[in-house]
């Protein structure tokens, strides 16, 4: 992130004192760029007692299946956008298909209960998917050899959701799984710098947010204790990579 950052910084520079030579962004182009990925998953568990729990055991479960997690990962972009400008004002559209292996995952270890000191439960959750599209509206201004752009649209992802609750009080083993297309929202500024006529490079910044990726609600096998699970998901999206324009 550092290096990002002192690049930005370089190449900021550059396109206040370049020449302004080469200001057309209007056209067809492709991109492709590296990225540096920070995940995080908000796990919001409801947990009826039924005829299992008692005493304080939802409180203590609750700190362990209501839980944020956090992971970072590498990814690439593939970009395909058509751009139109009117002087100094670019505007258009872009879709990008972001790859990686996306995975966040959550484990409480073994905890004991209050209400049985001998026994322990454990909590596990993850939450992966490996691709997300983005179409995204661009509006940008051209500043010699720059341009700087703001972005924001629609995102698709498939998710893999996985759940799990076992102790060793009785022979439970809770398990809920899904898998789930859902669409998101992202918002994102970036810069172009010109290299020459068709080669440019590219940095940019990417939030993503996906809601209510997993809504799973199911009861035990032979109890009536259930646990009903709402999880949302966020990322954050750092990328350097080149654009080809045609």
């Amino acid at each position: 992130m550092k290096k990002i950052t002192i690049l930005m910084i370089l190449i900021l520079g550059s396109s206040l004192f370049g020449n302004d030579s080469i200001t057309k962004w209007d056209g067809k182009y492709y991109g492709i760029s590296l990225n540096y990925n920070h995940g995080k998953v908000d796990n919001d568990s409801d947990i009826n007692a039924g005829d299992y729990y008692t005493g304080n055991d939802i409180e203590l479960i609750s700190e362990h299946s209501d839980n944020s997690n956090s992971d970072n990962n590498l990814g690439a972009t593939l970009s395909i956008g058509y751009n139109h400008q009117i002087e100094n004002i670019v505007y258009g559209l872009e879709l990008d298909l972001s790859l990686g292996n996306y995975s966040n995952e959550y484990n409480s270890g073994s905890i004991y209960y209050d209400t049985s000191p001998t026994d322990t439960f454990d909590i596990q959750t993850k939450l992966s998917h490996d691709w997300i599209i983005n179409l995204q509206p661009k509006i940008g201004y051209s500043h010699n050899s720059s341009m700087y752009y703001a972005v924001g649209g629609l995102s698709l992802a498939k998710f893999n959701y996985e759940f799990s609750a076992t102790d060793t009080f009785a022979p439970l083993d809770f398990q809920q799984e899904s898998d789930k297309y859902k669409l998101g929202w992202n918002v994102g500024v970036g810069m172009e710098h010109k290299i020459n006529k068709d080669w440019s490079i590219q940095i940019e910044y990417l939030h993503t947010e996906f809601n209510n990726v997993a809504e799973e609600n199911s009861s035990f096998k032979n109890y009536s204790a259930s646990y009903s699970n709402n999880v949302d998901y966020k990322i954050d999206n750092m990328s350097i990579g080149f654009i080809k324009r045609f």
